[in-house]
């Protein structure tokens, strides 16, 4: 639905990323507006980006 037209690669990536953000214990279930909705996103990219082990990159922090 968002994907850019003739690059069939971009939706699996997204998707991916959704699905990882959609199994965090803290996520939830709706948001009650956009402010929520911010507060929430910003709290888990920074966590997602600081603390969280990646082991796709030798079981570090992106950071």
């Amino acid at each position: 639905m968002f994907a850019r037209p003739l690059t069939p690669n971009d939706n699996p990536f997204i998707e991916s990323a959704f699905s990882t953000i959609k199994r965090a214990q803290e996520y939830p279930r709706q948001f009650l507006n956009d402010a929520q909705a911010n507060d929430y996103f910003s709290r888990h990219f920074t966590w997602y980006d600081t603390e969280h082990y990646h082991s796709g990159i030798d079981s570090v922090t992106p950071q």
